[in-house]
């Protein structure tokens, strides 16, 4: 009788995640980079696609590829229906669900880096 509990607890804490959350693939449409190694000068970036789980009830997301995967704080703003996150890595994207656009930045400075300073925008589709 113990063990039923405690699964039941255990479904009881995960299922949630799964049914608020959505799985998308997002696309780049278009992006500018600054090279903070050279004088910040303006740079040509490929366009990437990435995964991205979002949870609109917990508000919170997650992408290892975008570096949204640690600490990531949300907010929700419900007069423009926007969700906004960032992540503890320098990595700030605003989603609106409506129409599944996206814009994006990488705020992560390190100039023994070659990572740039990076700003974008796009559009998701759902899994």
């Amino acid at each position: 009788m113990i063990y039923m509990k405690i699964l039941l607890t255990i479904l009881f804490l995960i299922i949630p995640n799964y049914i608020f959350a959505k799985d998308y693939i997002c696309t780049e449409e278009k992006n500018t980079g600054f090279d903070p190694s050279n004088n910040f000068k303006i740079t040509s970036v490929k366009n990437i696609s990435f995964p991205l789980v979002i949870n609109f009830e917990d508000y919170d997301m997650y992408s290892a590829e975008i570096f949204m995967m640690s600490n990531v704080k949300c907010i929700y703003e419900e007069f423009n229906g926007t969700l906004y996150c960032l992540s503890n890595y320098g990595t700030s994207l605003a989603f609106f669900p409506e129409e599944n656009y996206f814009a994006m930045s990488n705020l992560f400075i390190d100039t023994n880096y070659e990572d740039s300073i990076l700003v974008s925008y796009g559009y998701c589709r759902e899994k």
